[in-house]
């Protein structure tokens, strides 16, 4: 070694040395003179400040001294309290001694081997406003590399935790040790011992830890929460125990899984923010996932038991965030006593009225008890106008008692439905006494104008019926006349029941009986006689119960078949009858001539009705017609169905449509009747069963003289129709309503040559000519017409393989939208439209013009006017009270196939009083529409005076059609509601017109 290495190494060993040496010099002054607690003190302060910068620190002594015989630095403080800006402590204790080896100053480790507090009472104190808040962000990677290396071991030490009803006290044991990824304590709170495991893992990307801990009290959990279960639910009373376990995993700062599972959770809680009751639970078992960083929690399986019999089970998934659907959840009660169930009512519920809810709670299942199963979507409450709560409960096999009126019903099936509007009950089936209640069904409103509905379906005995009317003969007008009745009466009865409720007070109407059976003869009351199980229906209210009107006593009218007859009172007749089954027409002239009534007013039948064409009950002789009369009831024509018979007699055959799909009408003269020609019925009846023909030779009735022919082979369907007079004027204000025609004109083929069609207020189409041919879409079709013998209309599509060609030319256009019952709003008008496309684009796209027409209404162009606020513009169209003709108008279009969507651009209109252009859709799915534009006010010229200066006209105002004084505009709305929405740009008004697209 040189000499020169040499020397350096002596001269680094003695600046080492030396500096050991004043180190060790300081240290032994420090030891033998302590650090005056004043400096101690001031970092003690500075360090709590930097939790809490408006706390004051009180501190009685500190003393910080080097122990050199144990090698080891000891910091102790005595009677610490420091205080926030309310004046109240948060961090206050008597003693606490923290000792760190000097070797970990050597070592730049200042993290402390283990922290021991002195033997004796510490008492500390925080509070929740003071604690970190949930809300900040941390770094979880961060903080669990900052407790890596830490070591910690408390033995021995009693601890009162003041604050939050919550005790610790007898620390025995606990230790910390990160470095192994391990924590295990052992520590007694609120005198309860507990065991604890942690294990946690962690890398550079992410921290995964396990966790285990039994018999943990609520309380602690409240603790460790900083009190948030007071901040969510209001304050919390409660006192459960439960073992815990928990996995969860942190990657890029993010929870991305936590699962959770609770064991043996028992004991009470009441939440009195939304539940009068406490409640109490035994053993509950819940397991849930949460994803997402908390925005979504699975619920795998939530056992509850709350009392000793009986247990809950909740699945599903729960979204924490209000601005979500809040849960999809399904929720099974087993052996459940009802009675217990209204605990479980909170006092308040989200979006219904409390007098409802009150009207909910009081009773509607009085006792019992069963099972009961619960599948609910709980949309967005009360946030949003489209906010809506479904649930469905079904309570399967049950006994229940239900509005305390009624005996218990056994083995019950209930179903309760809410939405938005209303709550619905429906008890599918219950067994009562020896009689059973089907489909019975309770509306209840959240509206508390409105009426309670109910809709009772009961077969069974007839003692078991008057059980029933008992109950509720407060609210039953006619109680007395029906039990007189049905006392007199053995036997089965069907009771169908409507009637309405009002929340405050009682009123029933609406009764009705469907009674059979085996009856006792009334002579005393001499109201009727019936034998072998003859039903009849009747309605309270409807006629004079203690009248004798019907008296029955020959079985020769019923002729061996099934006969239902329905009494309704009419003013000046005692009944009117329908008769529903099979039956001769002989018998209805009987049965007539008993009544003393007209067979042909006041009889009509359903089902099977045998008619001779010959017979006196069809007097009229000069003709071959049947002659029928049918009242509204029977009108629609898609419910009878006349099939001709070819034998030594001529009759005909009625049947119901919902039994067959055939329909072949030959001369049917309909006389004192309008025919509805609503079409729907061509495509499905209630049943939803489909029509697959329809013939009618030669049908009569008003207005209407025409044939029809129908075909439906389920793929395609064709119809033909023929005649003289044919009258839609009903149909198409039906259809005009409906959500789209695409329903009926869907996979149909029409031809049609008719005379004289009567459409929507009176006006007729002459010389009407259809051939139309549709798919997916109608895109081929040639349909002609007159319009009161004047005016002229022509749609003609002419479509290559690839293409769409269409012309619509109407010399009309506004007795054409009156006619079909569009518009009464315009007069005139020549309209002309030419529109091609290309069929894979699924788009046609055009020009339209309209000439010379005018708008009686201009309610939407004064609205605009008016929300200009300038005095005098408004008061334009005032002087046009014949309405305003627009001279000329044209609008480029494009309308989309798939998407159901018009869409309009470049739009104008010329009056002579006003101008205005127009851009915007109209979809004739959603009915909904959106236009806006630029209205001109034509101000005696003057508005368009400057449009005639070169160059400057056109950049000022901004191109043709515009003016110096202007407005833009925005109209929305749909066609479902007649007013629309109008906003108007006030700043555009007096803008230039090469600006004002900038305000629009």
């Amino acid at each position: 070694m040189n000499k020169k290495l040499k020397r350096f190494f002596i001269y680094l060993w003695v600046i080492t040395f030396s500096a050991i040496l004043f180190v060790l010099g300081v240290a032994f002054h420090i030891h033998k003179h302590p650090i005056d607690n004043k400096v101690i003190n001031k970092l003690i302060v500075r360090s709590i400040h930097s939790l809490d910068q408006t706390s004051r620190v009180d501190i009685q002594h500190s003393h910080f001294v080097i122990d050199l015989a144990n090698f080891k630095i000891r910091l102790s403080i005595d009677n610490l309290t420091a205080l926030n800006k309310a004046e109240q402590p948060f961090i206050k204790f008597e003693k606490l001694e923290f000792k760190i080896p000097i070797w970990n100053l050597l070592t730049s480790n200042l993290v402390p081997d283990y922290i021991l507090f002195s033997k004796g009472d510490i008492n500390l104190e925080f509070l929740t406003e003071n604690q970190p808040s949930f809300q900040r962000k941390f770094n979880f990677n961060k903080i669990f590399s900052f407790f890596k290396n830490i070591k910690i071991q408390i033995k021995d030490v009693k601890i009162d935790y003041l604050g939050n009803n919550l005790k610790i006290n007898n620390i025995q044991n606990l230790y910390i040790n990160t470095h192994k990824s391990l924590i295990d304590f052992d520590l007694k709170i609120n005198n309860i011992a507990y065991k604890h495991f942690i294990s946690i893992e962690t890398t550079p990307e992410s921290v995964k830890f396990k966790t285990k801990l039994d018999n943990l009290n609520s309380q602690i959990i409240n603790w460790a929460l900083g009190n948030k279960l007071d901040n969510l639910t209001g304050p919390l009373q409660h006192n459960l125990t439960t073992n815990i376990a928990l996995e969860a995993e942190i990657q890029n700062n993010k929870l991305s899984n936590l699962k959770i599972e609770l064991d043996k959770l028992t004991g009470t809680y009441h939440l009195a923010k939304f539940f009068d009751h406490q409640h109490k639970i035994r053993n509950a078992y819940i397991k849930f996932e949460i994803h997402e960083d908390f925005k979504q929690i699975k619920l795998t399986k939530f056992l509850l038991a709350p009392e000793e019999q009986g247990q809950i089970e909740i699945t599903g998934v729960i979204n924490p965030f209000l601005f979500s659907n809040l849960a999809d959840l399904t929720v099974q009660v087993r052996n459940i006593p009802v009675e217990y169930v209204p605990n479980y009512w909170p006092k308040q519920y989200l979006f219904i009225k409390q007098e409802v809810f009150n009207y909910l709670k009081s009773g509607l299942i009085a006792s019992g008890k069963g099972n009961f199963k619960i599948d609910s979507k709980w949309l967005t409450p009360n946030l949003m106008t489209d906010s809506q709560i479904q649930a469905k409960l079904n309570i399967i096999n049950a006994e229940l008692t239900v509005l305390e009126k009624l005996d218990k019903l056994a083995k019950t099936n209930l179903a309760v439905k809410f939405s938005p509007f209303a709550a619905a009950f429906n008890i599918i089936e219950a067994t009562f006494a020896n009689s059973k209640i089907k489909n019975t069904a309770i509306e209840i409103p959240f509206d508390t104008t409105k009426k309670v509905l109910f809709d009772l379906n009961f077969e069974g005995q007839i003692k078991d019926t008057l059980k029933i009317l008992e109950r509720f003969k407060t609210e039953i007008t006619q109680y007395n006349v029906i039990k007189n009745c049905l006392t007199k009466l053995n036997g089965d009865i069907k009771l169908s029941s409507q009637f309405e409720i009002p929340y405050y007070g009682s009123d029933i109407n609406n009764l009705n009986f469907k009674i059979s059976g085996e009856f006792a003869q009334l002579s005393s009351a001499n109201f009727f006689e019936l034998k072998n199980g003859f039903p009849i229906e009747f309605k309270d209210g409807t006629f004079d119960w203690a009248e004798n009107i019907l008296n029955l006593k020959t079985q020769a009218l019923i002729h061996q078949n099934e006969l239902k007859v329905n009494l309704t009172q009419k003013s000046t007749l005692p009944a009117i009858i329908k008769i529903q089954g099979n039956i001769n027409h002989k018998s209805i002239n009987k049965l007539a001539e008993a009544l003393e009534i007209d067979p042909l007013q006041d009889i009509t039948t359903e089902g099977r009705t045998y008619v001779d064409v010959l017979t006196t009950i069809f007097p009229d002789k000069s003709t071959n017609h049947v002659k029928l009369n049918f009242t509204n009831s029977n009108l629609h024509i898609a419910g009878l169905n006349l099939n001709k018979y070819v034998g030594q007699k001529q009759f005909y055959e009625a049947t119901i449509i919902n039994d067959d799909h055939h329909l072949i009408m030959h001369n049917i003269i309909l006389k004192g009747v309008t025919l509805n020609t609503d079409p729907s019925f061509l495509t499905y009846n209630k049943q939803k069963k489909v029509v697959t023909d329809l013939k009618i030779n030669n049908l009569s009735s008003f207005n209407n003289k025409f044939s029809i022919d129908y075909e439906n082979n389920q793929k395609h369907k064709t119809l033909d129709l023929t005649g003289s007079h044919l009258d839609i004027s009903k149909f198409l204000s039906t259809v005009t309503k409906s959500a789209s025609p695409n329903e009926w004109l869907k996979d149909i083929s029409i031809k049609a040559a008719l005379q004289t069609v009567t459409t929507a207020n009176s006006i007729k189409l002459n010389n009407l000519k259809i051939d139309l041919n549709c798919t997916n879409k109608c895109d081929n079709f040639h349909i002609s017409s007159h319009i009161d013998h004047k005016d002229n209309f022509n749609f003609i599509s002419q479509n290559g393989k690839d293409t769409y060609h269409f012309e619509y030319l109407i010399s009309d256009f506004g007795k054409l939208l009156n006619a079909l019952n569009i518009s009464n709003n315009f007069v005139g008008g020549k309209f002309n439209a030419y529109l091609k496309g290309i069929k894979s684009d699924n788009k046609i796209e055009g020009k339209v013009n309209i000439q010379d027409i005018t708008s009686l209404q201009a309610s939407v162009l004064y609205s605009i006017l008016k929300l200009t606020s300038i005095g005098g513009i408004s008061s334009i169209l005032t002087k046009n009270e014949k309405g305003i003709k627009f001279t000329k108008s044209s609008s480029k279009i494009a309308y989309d196939w798939q998407q159901h969507k018009l869409t309009i651009t470049d739009g104008n209109a010329k009056a002579n009083s006003i101008g205005l252009t127009m851009e915007g859709f109209y979809n004739l799915h959603s009915k909904d529409y959106k236009f806006n534009g630029t209205l001109v006010p034509n101000l005696y010229g003057i508005n368009q005076l400057f449009g005639k200066i070169p160059v400057l006209g056109a950049n000022l105002l901004g191109g043709k059609n515009s003016g110096i004084v202007a407005v833009n505009y925005t109209i929305k709305g749909d066609i479902s509601h007649p007013t629309p929405k109008i906003w108007v740009n006030p700043l555009s008004i007096l803008t230039p017109g090469f600006l004002r697209k900038i305000f629009q």
